[in-house]
């Protein structure tokens, strides 16, 4: 009987590993380990992270998705790090962790870009469970540019966006437009302005519907930028 290879040390995936946290826009460090083979992966504690900052829930992580390593807390009492002996862990952590986050920064970037490239100002924020789309200005005049642009050139049309009425009546709209557009429904909310406040209007977006949003609005935007 053959005897099994040796598990592949995780060090030469070093640069690997930095590399994609970044991508994700993930806040880590990557060090060697004090054997020189494995690696030490350092969380800074975000709301990112798919498990809170503790040893123990982040070993039951590990071990929910079958990758081998440890976690340990800095002398500090704020990073997490990761201990990561193979090659195979530090795959498993880039797929599991990090891939998720790269699509989702992919996806709000092409997002943000098929607005900005129509001015419209859109303030977007992005998890690995949804990206959150915020639209804030005098009677929601984003909001209707940006119904224009996916084919409703006068959503507001009959609406006082002065008064809550008409708010939230634009609410409605918009939610069956954008949920006819991405294929499923989408929640919409909207908060009046005051004197000093301009009235704002919220998309909460899963990954895949902000996917189909961008892919909607990007060939609008193929000539310009």
């Amino acid at each position: 009987m053959s005897t099994p290879a040796a598990p592949q040390p995780a060090a030469p995936l070093r640069q690997d590993l930095q590399r994609i946290a970044d991508e994700a826009s993930m806040p880590a460090l990557v060090d060697p380990g004090e054997d020189g083979t494995s690696l030490v992966f350092s969380l800074y504690p975000q709301r990112n992270l798919p498990f809170r900052a503790r040893p123990s829930v982040v070993r039951a992580w590990l071990i929910e998705h079958g990758i081998e390593g440890d976690a340990t807390r800095d002398d500090g009492g704020l990073t997490i790090m990761l201990h990561l002996p193979t090659a195979t862990s530090v795959r498993q952590i880039i797929k599991v962790l990090l891939e998720p986050l790269v699509r989702v920064n992919a996806i709000a970037e092409r997002l943000q870009k098929a607005l900005n490239n129509h001015g419209i100002y859109a303030s977007l924020k992005s998890s690995t469970r949804a990206i959150t789309l915020d639209l804030v200005d005098d009677e929601l005049r984003s909001t209707v540019a940006m119904a224009r642009l996916l084919g409703v050139p006068q959503i507001d049309q009959g609406l006082g966006l002065q008064d809550r009425e008409g708010v939230r009546a634009l609410v409605t709209r918009m939610r069956y437009l954008i949920s006819g557009i991405v294929g499923s429904a989408v929640v919409v909310r909207a908060q009046p302005g005051s004197a000093r406040v301009s009235d704002q209007l919220t998309l909460r977006l899963s990954i895949d519907q902000a996917a189909r949003l961008a892919e909607r609005l990007a060939p609008t935007s193929g000539g310009q930028g």
